[in-house]
């Protein structure tokens, strides 16, 4: 068993007393003997006289060693209790380590089942919409014939009115289709942009002439403003023009009679290729712009409501314009209109420029 420092010192301490007076003792003696009690008494005294002090000061000495072993004792007490409580620490770290690996393997499980479950669902909209979509033409285009009266009339007028209503009935249903079949093929990665040198300002000419009726029906205005001569676009073409038709169509549905809609065509100063389309319609709360480009979503209100739509277009303009590595933006405010600006990035933009006639304003309007 190991002795403490302070122990040890008193032992040694009390050996060397003892051995101090047995020392002193022998030569007391020996100096009594040859000189007498004359030199002895003074001697005695002086040594006592120095031998107190010492005796002091070894007194203190030994009462700071007790008091520093006091507290290095409660010192390692302490020291004690924090390693306990560290190693309880390190036990509780250890078991959050290993819970934390689990949920993380718990997630990464379930992200890849969703995954695998999303791939699936898109895979068999792809396919469905592509079984769907061949009998759609056929009723379609037969339809058309039969409005047309191709081969001799029909004899009741009724039978056209039909035929016209089986007709717009089919090409909503194809449109619909044919938006659901591109979403999953987006989600499915397996859309391949058909990239060409697009002539942006031709596109947005041919939307305009196909939304012109709709918004003529509507009682809006429809205006195109082209800033510059604008260079071609490196994109896919179709793509371009669903871009342009999915934002005019929801412009037009959405404003009511009286409003504008308006679509501008400029390079902004980062050299982007600018598309913006804005409108005065009912407009968006700002805690429904998160929804409209979620698949399906449809934002509350009473006058959309009063229209038809399955929530795709927003979601599939998104997904196109991201394929062209662009970004879109929607700012919007409750029955004062929206505006929404799409950028395509700017090394997607061709030198040449193309022939739009300079800066130009065309407009449209039944009232």
């Amino acid at each position: 068993m190991k002795l403490s420092f302070w122990r040890f010192f008193l032992l040694f301490l009390t050996i060397a007393v003892t051995g101090a007076n047995v020392i002193g003792s022998v030569v007391w003696y020996v100096l009594f003997r040859a000189y007498g009690a004359d030199v002895l008494v003074p001697l005695t005294i002086t040594a006592n006289l120095v031998a107190i002090p010492i005796l002091a000061f070894l007194a203190y000495v030994i009462q700071e060693l007790r008091r520093s072993n006091d507290d290095l004792s409660g010192t390692k007490e302490n020291l004690d209790v924090h390693v306990e409580h560290l190693e309880r620490l390190r036990e509780t770290e250890r078991k959050q380590r290993t819970e934390l690996k689990r949920t993380l393997s718990e997630l990464s499980l379930a992200r890849d089942i969703s995954e695998s479950a999303n791939r699936a669902k898109s895979e068999f909209l792809a396919n469905m919409s592509h079984e769907l979509r061949t009998p759609l033409n056929a009723i379609n285009g037969f339809s058309e014939i039969m409005c047309k009266q191709m081969f001799g009339p029909l004899g009741d007028a009724r039978y056209i009115e039909y035929a016209h209503d089986i007709n717009e009935s089919g090409s909503h249903l194809l449109g619909l289709i044919n938006d659901i079949l591109d979403l999953s093929k987006i989600e499915a990665g397996m859309f391949e942009l058909k990239e060409e040198a697009v002539d942006v300002a031709k596109v947005v000419n041919a939307c305009r002439r196909i939304i012109r009726e709709r918004a003529k029906e509507a009682g809006l205005t429809l205006a195109t403003r082209f800033k510059g001569g604008l260079p071609r676009l490196r994109s896919d073409k179709r793509a371009v023009k669903q871009i342009v038709l999915n934002l005019l169509s929801n412009a037009v549905k959405f404003t009511p009679a009286g409003g504008k809609v308006t679509l501008q065509v400029e390079i902004d100063e980062d050299g982007c290729f600018s598309l913006t389309v804005s409108d005065t319609g009912i407009g968006i709360d700002a805690d429904d712009i998160s929804k409209v480009f979620t698949p399906f979503s449809q934002v509350d209100s009473s006058l959309s409501r009063k229209h038809d739509g399955t929530g795709l277009g927003l979601p599939l303009t998104n997904s196109l314009v991201e394929l062209h590595g662009g970004t879109i933006e929607l700012e919007s405010e409750l029955d004062y209109g929206t505006i929404v600006t799409v950028r395509f990035p700017a090394e997607r933009v061709l030198d040449d420029p193309a022939k739009t006639g300079g800066d130009g304003v065309k407009a449209s309007a039944a009232r």
